[in-house]
């Protein structure tokens, strides 16, 4: 499966197996200055690199510093070449491709030779160098394999994430919670430490903004993010105060003032006007505070060392917050799920342009880039353009549907495990979900089954060199193809451990090229990838997904068509709406509740009208009673005052 970098983006890779960084030896810039393997260090350039494509999925792999790029030298095919950096020329020992290697890393392939960058002897130590060598065997072959991770302003090298995507970090908060993995340290300790690794908050939010905003293509807004990081500042300390403290009053306390910072700003996430541009605080907020209040119902006596007298209290908090939680996590999947389909369109094309005995009904998808096209001859009556028009949208919109649906299932992996949380709540229900996609080429009007979702795929050939003229799958040890098998195939045998992760190619009325990809990085395929629209039937690697299905088409001289299925685990799932029943029950208690916190204020506010005149009459009197006092002090005064002027006569 290729992977697609954020091209305006600087990245940190790291080889998996020693968590180190790739950098320009000696912060070199000198041309031909080997790269390798080194500790991190904040705000070096020599250890940035940015993605910059170059055409059909591949990329130049520059450095922020030098602004040079790799360069297989010699533009050697050997194992053991060293990588370097030169300045670009648009050499082929320059360009790579991202392939997934699964559990969030990537394979970097030199595509001038077919061999991969790695890790030189497999060590660990700093200073090794980058070469390239052979394809990997086995999956476990970790100095092959990089985590590409977005250096963002303020990162702590000791804050480099290990996990996959920030909402896996999330999911294993889940986890950890509803008691499927252990929690070292304790509960606050493990929530505290996950969000705040190194107590490196930014590191977290960035990487998460990043995260969502590649599935949703949506910038998230960047004052709200800040102001967010600045709030939850105070719950972070708390958090991290009371982690090491002995169950008491003052570690309630510190819990307390955590939970009411959270408090004070999650509000502003069910106030968005575009669901998108908060996904990532409501999935992160919503994983932190549901979790603080799982663990107040299930282990208040190790925050304050008493009875939970208020247990009754706690628990509906819980319910309250996963309930609203929840609702908000389905509107919004629902809101970013039908703006995605709105770029698929609503009525098919007719394309006179190809041919003047024939023209194309074609649908396009603006999200992904596909297009869907059928063939006709001119003179086919209209009720069967209508038929094939009506039949390609409908496979256009439940293409995109089934792969968007499974993007989503990714995404939102936290907000699947809240239902589970807490001691009385239901564990979180394992599926196996099952995505088909296609058909890509024609409609596979007479396909076949090459393999089924009962039986493992275990091998894959595929026949035709420059035009794709036939395709085998293997399953239960037996062969089973469509189109012509003359000639050698490309092939894969699968190995212990190794799936198919990925198929892509092109087609136009009918399928050109058809390319499979193993989470080993080996490929097999065949067919033209030039002259005509490509495709891809990629499920996202975060669901470590697997190819269980193939049916395909052929007809003299070529594979008319595919439809791919894929399998994928999804743990947990969403509470369920309330019954019809209880749905207008609902909505009268909250009209009530509405019709009777109105009515309170029409009392109030006619109490205060109605106070205001006594006041008034009051005061008035008060004044009035003053002049009269006043008045007559001075009329006793007065007589006593001339008296005593006649006297001093």
């Amino acid at each position: 499966m290729s992977v697609k970098p954020d091209t305006d983006a600087h990245y940190y890779i790291v080889p998996r197996h020693s968590k180190l960084v790739l950098e320009v030896k000696d912060a070199s810039t000198a041309l031909d200055a080997p790269i390798r393997q080194n500790a991190a260090q904040a705000n070096k350039p020599h250890q940035r690199f940015k993605f910059n494509p170059t055409r059909d999925g591949m990329y130049a792999i520059r450095c922020e510093a030098s602004q040079h790029v790799f360069d297989v030298y010699g533009i050697s095919k050997d194992d053991g070449a060293k990588v370097i950096q030169v300045s670009w020329h648009s050499g082929p020992n320059q360009q790579f491709r991202l392939l997934d290697a699964g559990e969030g890393c990537v394979f970097i392939e030199a595509t001038h030779s077919g061999k991969f960058v790695a890790v030189k002897n497999g060590s660990s130590d700093g200073g090794a160098e980058l070469v390239q060598r052979d394809k990997p065997g086995k999956a476990d072959a970790h100095e092959y394999q990089f985590r590409l991770v977005l250096a963002t302003r303020d990162v702590k090298p000791a804050a480099l994430p290990t996990f996959k995507k920030p909402t896996d970090m999330l999911r294993d908060i889940g986890l950890g919670a509803i008691g499927l993995i252990p929690k070292a340290g304790g509960a606050f300790k493990f929530i505290a430490g996950a969000f705040w690794p190194d107590q490196s908050q930014q590191m977290f939010w960035d990487q998460m903004t990043y995260y969502v905003e590649r599935y949703v293509d949506e910038k998230l807004t960047a004052k709200r993010l800040e102001d967010l990081g600045v709030a939850l500042d105070g719950a972070r300390k708390n958090l991290s105060d009371m982690s090491d403290m002995v169950p008491s009053a003052e570690k309630l306390g510190f819990f307390n003032s955590a939970y009411a910072a959270i408090n004070q700003v999650d509000r502003a996430f069910f106030k968005a006007d575009k669901a998108e541009k908060t996904l990532a605080y409501l999935i992160a907020m919503g994983t932190l505070k549901i979790g603080m209040l799982h663990e107040m119902t299930t282990a208040f006596a190790t925050i304050s060392d008493e009875a939970d007298r208020n247990a009754a209290s706690h628990r509906r908090w819980l319910s309250e917050a996963v309930a609203e939680y929840a609702a908000a996590a389905r509107a919004y999947r629902q809101g970013i799920f039908d703006r995605r389909m709105a770029k698929v369109d609503q009525r098919a094309r007719v394309d006179h342009s190809h041919h003047t005995s024939s023209y194309w009904i074609r649908v396009v998808d603006a999200h992904s880039g596909a297009d869907y096209r059928r063939r006709l001859d001119i003179d086919t009556d209209q009720r069967t353009v209508d038929r094939v028009a009506n039949d390609l949208v409908a496979t256009a919109k439940r293409t995109a549907q089934a792969l968007f649906d499974a993007e989503l299932d990714a995404l939102f992996a936290p907000t699947l495990l809240w239902n589970s949380y807490g001691a009385e709540r239901p564990p979180a229900p394992r599926e196996n979900i099952f995505v088909e996609a296609g058909a890509f080429g024609s409609d596979l009007e007479a396909s076949r089954t090459l393999a089924d979702r009962n039986a493992a795929i275990q091998g894959v050939r595929v026949y035709g060199g420059g035009a794709l003229t036939g395709i085998a799958i293997k399953s239960n040890g037996v062969w089973q193809s469509v189109g012509s098998t003359a000639g050698t195939p490309s092939e894969i045998e699968l190995k212990d451990k190794e799936r198919i992760v990925s198929v892509y190619g092109t087609a136009d009325h009918r399928l050109m090229s058809i390319r499979f990809e193993t989470n080993f990085g080996r490929r097999a395929g065949a067919g033209d990838d030039i002259s005509a629209p490509n495709w891809s039937a990629d499920v996202p690697a975060d669901l470590e997904p697997t190819l269980v299905g193939v049916k395909a088409s052929a007809r003299p001289g070529g594979v008319e068509g595919v439809t791919l299925t894929w399998r994928y685990e999804r743990l947990g799932g969403y509470p369920a709406l309330p019954a019809a029943k209880r749905r207008g029950a609902v909505k009268k208690a909250a009209a009530k509740k509405a019709a009777a916190k109105k009515s309170t204020t029409k009392k109030v506010a006619a109490k205060k009208v109605a106070k205001k005149p006594a006041a008034k009459k009051a005061v008035a009197k008060k004044v009035a009673a003053k002049k009269v006092a006043a008045k007559k002090t001075v009329a006793k005064k007065t007589p006593a005052k001339r008296a005593a002027a006649r006297r001093s006569r």
